[in-house]
């Protein structure tokens, strides 16, 4: 008996039917329309389920789950040093009782969603990603953590991405080429450097912000 996608027939949520494009089932409209007959219209783009390849899931939906838990460890840790932290209300030293509620973040809801899915892989004696989808409930539970993770991953970015610095002009080339690279690591330096080709010098952060401040002063004077 072969073993088909657990998302094959659309049953887990927010997650499209896994099919072989192309491909249809026997019961299918298109399916007696010979390959290659242009003069006749297609109207399904392909509706025959693909094949588990690893436990319950195929090649293409573990691959998204691997790729989903080994960013997921660093990011949850990360985001809770970066995140949103919880709004107090002053009331200058009185108690008081609760007059309303401080609506949660939303990295922390997003935190929320994928700590419930992969609640069924904790719970395993050992955690191990392969185990977790050869059970056909923890298949589910990891392709719907996959697309948890990877939305949250985009929405709440805990990395600063590089970009040009266009009001401070390079102190050895004097042209605006300046790009600010954040830190690889957590808690490594920032590095301003130069993409003029015959420059590409690098400046520290703190030389930086002095040649920053300098320039700032100059352009107030003139101004």
């Amino acid at each position: 008996m072969t073993i088909m996608c657990v998302a094959t027939d659309g049953s887990v949520p927010g997650v499209r039917p896994c099919v072989i494009r192309g491909q249809h089932r026997v019961t299918c409209p298109d399916y007696l329309i010979p390959e290659g007959d242009e003069t006749t219209l297609r109207t399904c783009g392909g509706c025959r389920p693909r094949p588990a390849e690893v436990g319950f899931l195929c090649a293409r939906h573990f691959d998204d789950v691997e790729h989903a838990y080994a960013r997921w460890g660093e990011w949850r840790d990360r985001v809770a040093r970066v995140g949103d932290r919880a709004a107090r209300r002053d009331t200058e030293g009185r108690s008081s009782g609760a007059t309303g509620f401080v609506p949660f973040p939303g990295w922390q809801l997003a935190v929320d969603e994928c700590d419930r899915l992969i609640a069924s892989l904790y719970a395993m004696p050992r955690w191990d990603v392969r185990l977790w989808v050869h059970d056909e409930q923890g298949a589910r539970d990891a392709i719907m953590f996959a697309r948890a993770a990877e939305r949250a991953y985009r929405d709440h970015e805990t990395h600063e991405r590089p970009h040009k610095i266009p009001t401070v002009r390079c102190p050895h080339c004097s042209q605006k080429t300046l790009v600010w690279l954040p830190p690889v690591y957590f808690r490594s330096e920032v590095t301003v450097t130069c993409q003029d080709d015959e420059c590409g010098r690098d400046l520290t952060q703190s030389a930086f912000e002095v040649i920053a401040d300098i320039e700032s002063r100059i352009r107030k004077e003139r101004a």
